[in-house]
């Protein structure tokens, strides 16, 4: 079978343009991208060519969405060649220092807020982000740079970020109640199928675009804040999750053998108990989450389900105007934990430990609880300086929410170069993880990673 793991030529790097020598120096300033379409999780390498022995140049990157614009910057000098090349080149400044092949991405700020809540959160799937990059001579202060989308740069270029790669459907679901929209990659499948949803109050589909992209069938799944579904967690009704899972093992491109779940935060108590009463779950992904629902205690197929509510006075400052809620939940808390586990799922739990959302000690502490017969099945990735909000790689950094409470912004936590990293290994992880459980019972199925 093809390898799903970043098998796009972007990533080949000894990708040089040709006609680069020692005599590029007298060469005309250019630019060049390996890559003016590109998946958002791949890696786009950016060379400039004809400059002298350190030249000193700035690179940078600009985009908008609706709501925000967003500008990165990195100082570069030209090697003995009179090239830079941001997969080699060290970045003395700007918006990240270092050799980081993906800074001038990942380092993104905002331009026109202190508060720009999630990027690339519900782009329009069908329409890329256009990333625009210049080139301009010695290293330039952020604040004095030109940022429009039409770049003033001795030489500029544009690059598209796709979330959707070619012939993915799109089908929104509105069926018997159910909420969500289907990505499936072309063919007929049936497919390796994952079940993907978020925390509270969002519903995302950028991610199970992506998984499309990559050779999954995937169905993000709303269940809270969302047409007719409850308005939060004090209404969601657990019997959903089960129902939704149910109906999407009756469709003709899942292959019912290789079914798995990859949730964020609360989304993924809701996922934990479903795999504990379906074990059709072979894998679950789960990111900088709880391991019970949150909501009001209920009945699941005759079983009483005890969950826990968000306590707003457990709520707590910890900057101006920011709040966060790593203290949401306590040991103390009269809790039973979501046996996802009991049926064999294998299970990759991610997390952050500057997670100002969930408590990372406060999920070391139910790990414990784990039955020691079925700890074999779970692998702990913790990532020293990383948030809350575990996105796909090469996005800016979400450390905070201008969606808050009482006028407050909600505070997720997460260094910017430590987070951009776990971000890369953590989709890194992910892809590999449900290659390994569900791709092996697909053999025949080529894993998609082409625009």
């Amino acid at each position: 079978m093809k390898s799903l793991l970043f098998t796009s030529r972007l990533f080949h790097r000894a990708w040089i343009p040709s006609h680069f020598s020692h005599v590029a120096a007298m060469e005309k300033l250019k630019l060049q991208v390996s890559a003016t379409n590109a998946l958002i999780d791949d890696k786009v390498r950016i060379v400039v060519s004809g400059l002298k022995e350190e030249q000193e140049i700035t690179l940078q990157t600009f985009t908008k969405d609706d709501a925000y614009t967003y500008g990165a910057l990195g100082h570069y000098r030209a090697d003995s060649r009179g090239l830079v090349d941001t997969f080699v080149s060290h970045c003395h400044g700007g918006t990240f220092t270092g050799v980081e092949p993906m800074g001038l991405f990942w380092s993104m700020k905002t331009l026109n807020s202190d508060s720009p809540g999630r990027m690339l959160r519900q782009a329009k799937l069908d329409s890329p982000y256009c990333v625009s990059v210049a080139l301009n001579h010695g290293f330039q202060k952020f604040q004095d740079i030109q940022w429009s989308t039409e770049l003033s740069g001795i030489d500029t270029c544009q690059i598209h970020r796709h979330y959707v790669a070619q012939n993915v459907r799109r089908i929104p679901i509105e069926e018997n109640g159910i909420f969500g929209t289907l990505f499936l990659p072309p063919g007929d499948g049936p497919f390796p199928t994952v079940v993907d949803t978020f925390g509270i109050g969002l519903f995302m589909e950028n991610r199970s675009a992506l998984l499309a992209s990559r050779g999954f069938a995937s169905f993000a799944l709303a269940h809270s804040n969302y047409k007719g579904l409850p308005k939060d967690e004090k209404s969601v009704d657990f019997n959903y999750f089960l129902k939704a899972f149910d109906w999407l093992l009756t469709q003709p491109f899942v292959n019912p053998d290789a079914v798995g779940c990859v949730a964020n935060c609360s989304g993924a108590g809701y996922f934990s108990l479903l795999a504990s009463r379906r074990p059709q779950v072979k894998c679950m992904v789960l990111i900088n989450s709880v391991w019970f629902p949150i909501g009001h205690d209920q009945e699941v197929e005759g079983e009483m389900v005890n969950s826990i509510l968000f306590l707003i006075h457990r709520f707590r400052l910890v900057k101006p105007s920011f709040l966060s809620f790593r203290e949401m939940f306590h040991p103390s808390d009269n809790v039973t934990l979501s046996e996802g586990w009991r049926h064999g799922a294998k299970i990759l739990y991610l997390r952050g430990d500057n997670d100002e959302c969930i408590d990372p000690k406060y999920a070391a502490f139910h790990e414990a609880k784990i039955p020691a017969q079925f700890r074999n099945n779970l692998t702990f990735v913790n990532y020293p300086g990383a948030g809350h909000m575990l996105d796909p790689p090469y996005t800016p950094v979400y450390t905070h929410d201008p969606a808050g409470l009482f006028g407050l912004h909600m505070y997720w936590g997460g260094q910017p170069k430590p987070h951009a990293d776990a971000q890369e290994d953590a989709w890194r992880r992910l892809l590999s993880f449900l290659e390994t459980h569900l791709c092996k019972t697909s053999p025949s199925v080529q894993l998609n990673s082409q625009l």
